[in-house]
C-alpha cells in the first residue's frame, strides 16, 4: 500500500499537503484547475510582468488587464486615470522610452494629429 509520504505545499492555495508522489503540485484537482484561471498578483508568472508588443509599445499588467507603460506612467504623474480619448506621445518617436519627460499629452486624437502636422 501506497503512503503519503511527501510533504508539499500547493501552488495555488499555500495549503501543506502529503502526496503519493512528488511532482504533485496542487492540493486538489480544483486548485489545480484553477490556476489556468489565476489572475494578476495571485499567477506567479504575471507578477511584475511587462513585455514589449510587436509594434515597439511596453505592455504591463495592472489589475486584471493590461495597460500601455506610457499610459501608466502619464497617469502616476497626473495622479489621475487618462481618459480614453487622450493620447500620450512619444516625444522621441522610440516607443519603448517611457521616461516622463519623454511623454507629452493631449486631450484628444485631433491635437496629436495637428501636433505632427505642425511637425513637419
Amino acid at each position: 500500500m501506497l503512503q503519503k509520504t511527501h510533504k508539499k505545499e500547493c501552488l495555488y492555495c499555500e495549503k501543506i499537503f502529503y502526496a503519493y508522489d512528488k511532482r504533485r503540485r496542487f492540493c486538489s484537482n480544483q486548485c489545480a484547475n484553477r490556476k489556468n484561471k489565476m489572475f494578476g498578483n495571485k499567477n506567479p508568472k504575471v507578477q511584475s510582468r511587462r513585455w514589449r508588443i510587436s509594434n515597439g509599445y511596453r505592455v504591463m499588467w495592472k489589475g486584471h488587464s493590461r495597460i500601455f507603460e506610457h499610459r501608466l506612467v502619464m497617469e502616476k504623474c497626473l495622479g489621475r486615470k487618462l481618459k480614453n480619448n487622450e493620447v500620450v506621445h512619444h516625444i522621441n518617436n522610440n516607443r519603448s522610452d517611457n521616461r516622463l519627460e519623454n511623454l507629452m499629452l493631449f486631450p484628444n486624437n485631433k491635437a496629436h494629429l495637428n501636433f505632427h502636422k505642425l511637425k513637419k
